[in-house]
C-alpha cells in the first residue's frame, strides 16, 4: 500500500526546515488526478497533525530529516487504513532518531 523512506541525518543546510516530506502518487497506479489528489490530501493531513513529534525529536538531535511517502497500490484507500501504517512508520523513525548520536 505505502512505501516509506527516510534519510537522517540529512545535511541541514540543504533543506529549510528540520523535517521535510515528499508525497508520491504515481499516475500509473492512480490514473485519475482527483483520486491522486485525495490520497495526497489524506497523507498531508496525517503529517500535519503528527509532524510536531518528529520536529521536536530532530531539533533535540540536530541535523534534518527527509521523508518520502509513496503510494504503491491501485486501490483507493480509506483514511482509517492509512493512519495506522503511517503511525507505525513515525514510531519507527522516532526510535531510529533516538538511537542515533547527535550530529
Amino acid at each position: 500500500m505505502l512505501k516509506l523512506f527516510f534519510s537522517y541525518p540529512f545535511p541541514s543546510d540543504l533543506v529549510n526546515s528540520p523535517v521535510s516530506f515528499a508525497f508520491i502518487v504515481p499516475k500509473k497506479m492512480i490514473p485519475k488526478a482527483n483520486q491522486r489528489n485525495r490520497i495526497k490530501r489524506i497523507l498531508r493531513e496525517f503529517v500535519r497533525l503528527n509532524k510536531h513529534i518528529l520536529i521536536s525529536k530532530v531539533k533535540e538531535r540536530g541535523g534534518a530529516l527527509v521523508i518520502a511517502i509513496k503510494w504503491d497500490s491501485k486501490d483507493m484507500p480509506l483514511k482509517e487504513e492509512i493512519e495506522p501504517v503511517l503511525a507505525a512508520f513515525f514510531d519507527k523513525v522516532i526510535a531510529y532518531i533516538e538511537t542515533r548520536t547527535s550530529v
